[in-house]
């Protein structure tokens, strides 16, 4: 033992096993919410039932050679290919339904991402360029928004969706700051901005608006050696260049190498950047309770306080260093875009979105001065509030309630699903789904955005395939598609299926002619099913028509 505790090697080894052990635990906790779901036998079509849509059917309609646009998270869709392969791999398609596969699905997206936070956190913990208080700054940036944004935070951690991504790569880019902060006064190293810019340009391809993180990251690299300005110029080129890269990379991957495919998304894509839309009467109601809830409007307070104490920490001395002006100039520029990402799309995502990279912009600020006692002080203070609100607003008595109680919500939808498609004996079955307010995460919710045309519901002869694979003949009509005519006749020998909300005044079975038509039909049957009665709020339910007797 002796010889042991002198051997320099020893002492390393003995120096990082600690983090490692740190890095398993954050993981572990980081996983917490999907661990929930796999203690409660949590079912994807219900909590998920939107993000598997657009996932799942994504990875089916690219492998039957399709080129489908979605407007986030590409990245995702990358590894959701690997989750499919590996779901088809262990389960045949005919082994078990649809929604056995999208839950095994959902599982090794989430364990893929777990393991992608496990890889971070590692780097991180044995990393001699970081110290400490660096290192616990990047384990915070990955649990805070799991653990400090409220039963928000924490249901968006058990959705595998772009968002739950976004929580593995947000660590992630506080850890390619620092290691290139610490490496501002070395020479420059092409190879280091080149993958660092191509890591970047991954990263953007999951959301665009984390590209607003590159100038910031890349900064120390670029300026480096103290440049002439044709030099920088040069670096900012070959930067941009590796981040093109790395962002076409990814869309080129997540449609499994056709390129024509990027090419028909790009339309769509820009239109949706553009005009990324928003949610009604968000201004009025989500936005207020969601800032109080959720903890955002708390955490985000840490970002001025962390900008003011780091540059006075930063610029008190002389001569003062033109690398940290840049970078603090370059983090508030950041934290304007994402005040602003809130105002151009009013939305919960958004919402929840812009504090988590305002609170990381605020741990990189204070990673640049984690060497010196003001700083370390500022650090401490920081992470015990921040430990102090994850401690104190966690929900504790109602955090496992989506999880627990989903399986037994996404029965009874998969069951009235089952009734309709045992009523029809291959009939049409004609859904009236006006808009997404009537949004409920049933089947035929799952079925209709997994096959229409984004950012529309209008269903296209692809569609329409994926649509008889799963359901039979089914034909969607609502607001949102010009094709079929949302009032346009039924066939009485169709089974009609009319979606209706608690506050609808009229009913859409008296709204629309054709519903209310068919209804009035002589010997016409109806049942009435509660689709999310357990639900708080505005009830949706659906409202079954039918001529002959149930089978």
């Amino acid at each position: 033992m002796m010889h042991l505790a002198r051997n320099p090697g020893w002492r390393k080894l003995d120096c990082g096993f600690p983090w490692f052990v740190g890095a398993l635990l954050c993981t572990l906790l980081f996983s917490f919410p999907f661990l929930t779901c796999l203690y409660f036998r949590a079912d994807f079509t219900d909590f998920a039932n939107e993000a598997m849509a657009y996932r799942y059917f994504f990875c089916e309609r690219v492998r039957n050679g399709e080129s489908i646009a979605i407007g986030v998270g590409y990245l995702l869709n990358m590894l959701n290919q690997c989750s499919y392969w590996l779901t088809r791999t262990f389960l045949s398609a005919a082994s078990m339904d649809l929604r056995s596969h999208i839950n095994l699905f959902a599982c090794w997206t989430q364990w893929i991402v777990s393991l992608l936070v496990f890889i971070v956190y590692c780097a991180a913990a044995l990393s001699k360029r970081l110290d400490g208080t660096q290192k616990l700054l990047i384990f915070f940036a990955g649990l805070t928004p799991v653990f400090g944004f409220g039963l928000t935070g924490f249901v968006f951690a058990q959705m595998p969706d772009y968002a739950r991504l976004n929580m593995a790569l947000a660590p992630a880019v506080i850890l390619l700051f620092l290691v290139n902060w610490s490496r501002r006064q070395e020479m420059l190293d092409w190879w280091r901005v080149i993958l660092t810019s191509l890591l970047l340009g991954v990263f953007a391809a999951n959301k665009i608006t984390l590209a607003a993180f590159a100038p910031v990251v890349m900064m120390p690299l670029l300026l480096a050696s103290t440049p002439s300005l044709l030099s920088l110029l040069i670096r900012g080129i070959i930067a941009c260049l590796a981040f093109a890269i790395g962002f076409i990379l990814v869309h080129w991957l997540a449609f499994l190498g056709k390129v024509s495919a990027l090419f028909d998304i790009a339309p769509t894509w820009l239109a949706f950047v553009a005009n990324p839309g928003g949610e009604p009467d968000f201004w009025n109601t989500l936005f207020w309770t969601q800032i109080k809830t959720c903890n955002f409007g708390i955490l985000s307070m840490l970002f001025p306080i962390a900008f003011i104490a780091t540059a006075i920490l930063m610029l008190r001395g002389k001569p003062i260093e033109t690398t940290a002006v840049v970078s603090l100039a370059g983090i508030l520029l950041a934290a304007s875009f994402y005040i602003y990402a809130v105002i151009k799309r009013p939305a919960q995502t958004t919402l929840y979105e812009s504090p988590q990279w305002l609170l990381c912009l605020t741990l990189m600020l204070l990673g640049m001065v984690s060497k010196n006692l003001g700083g370390r002080i500022l650090n401490g203070c920081c992470m015990i509030s921040i430990l102090g609100v994850c401690l104190m607003t966690f929900p504790y008595q109602s955090f496992f309630l989506p999880s627990q109680k989903s399986k037994d919500r996404a029965d009874v939808r998969y069951a009235f699903f089952q009734r309709t498609l045992d009523l029809a004996q291959g009939r049409r079955i004609v859904v009236i789904f006006p808009n997404n307010f009537y949004h409920h995460e049933g089947f035929y919710e799952l079925l209709l955005k997994g096959a229409a045309e984004f950012p529309s519901w209008q269903i296209e002869e692809s569609g329409m395939k994926l649509i008889r694979k799963y359901g039979g003949d089914i034909e969607f009509r609502s607001e949102q598609a010009s094709v079929p005519a949302i009032d346009s006749p039924i066939d009485p020998n169709s089974i009609l299926v009319v979606l209706q909300r608690s506050d609808d005044e009229p009913t859409n079975i008296e709204k629309y002619a054709c519903a209310s038509q068919f209804a009035s039909l002589s010997g016409v049957r109806r049942e009435d099913w509660k689709l999310n009665g357990e639900k708080p709020g505005i009830v949706v339910s659906a409202s079954i028509f039918y001529l002959s007797p149930p089978p």
